[in-house]
């Protein structure tokens, strides 16, 4: 992206109507040349330009553009044999949460694919931390399911995706790639 020339095709695509294509436009304009940006962004539509100013500006952003989320994925070691249309669906499938302050949760019945974005989540036996899941690690918690002695910590500031299991159940069927994520994940 260095030698990416800022031009009318990518000045045009902040004004595009997808949400993706506007974002990976907004943001390569910003790191090569805040100006042009500067200069456009009073012609995007109020709802379009405050979140664009949110993502790219606000540090504190509950939000993370889905370009970013395909980023993440795609360079995730547990995800990274998967398809763009893989990525894809498990993005929109995936709840993205970001947790301003420390929660510890008993697992009984609950069932699904923790991805860590930023920070970090413990997994607890009767209050025994087993193990630390950090920045791009999975925790598959069908594998401490049916028990009230399990439990999770999220630390405070830990931004993860979420697939819980309906949603879960839905990709396994759809696409066999998300089979092997979920076995791998174990």
């Amino acid at each position: 992206m260095d030698d990416l020339e800022i031009n009318d095709s990518l000045i045009a695509q902040l004004f595009n109507p997808d949400s993706m294509l506007h974002s990976m436009a907004a943001s390569i304009i910003v790191k090569k040349n805040k100006e042009i940006f500067d200069s456009c962004i009073m012609r995007i539509d109020l709802q379009t330009r405050e979140r664009l100013m949110y993502e790219l500006f606000d540090e504190k952003s509950e939000y993370i553009p889905e370009f970013k989320q395909i980023l993440y994925f795609k360079d995730n070691k547990a995800t990274s044999f998967l398809n763009g249309n893989s990525i894809y669906k498990l993005i929109k499938n995936s709840n993205f949460i970001f947790n301003k302050e420390t929660q510890k949760h008993i697992l009984n019945g609950k069932r699904s694919l923790i991805f860590v974005y930023e920070g970090n989540i413990g997994l607890y036996e009767n209050d025994k931390e087993l193990k630390k899941i950090k920045s791009n690690e999975v925790i598959n918690l069908y594998n401490y399911n049916g028990s009230d002695k399990y439990s999770i910590e999220i630390e405070e500031n830990t931004k993860y995706f979420e697939i819980e299991h309906i949603n879960l159940s839905k990709l396994l069927y759809e696409d066999y790639n998300m089979l092997n994520l979920f076995i791998t994940s174990y």
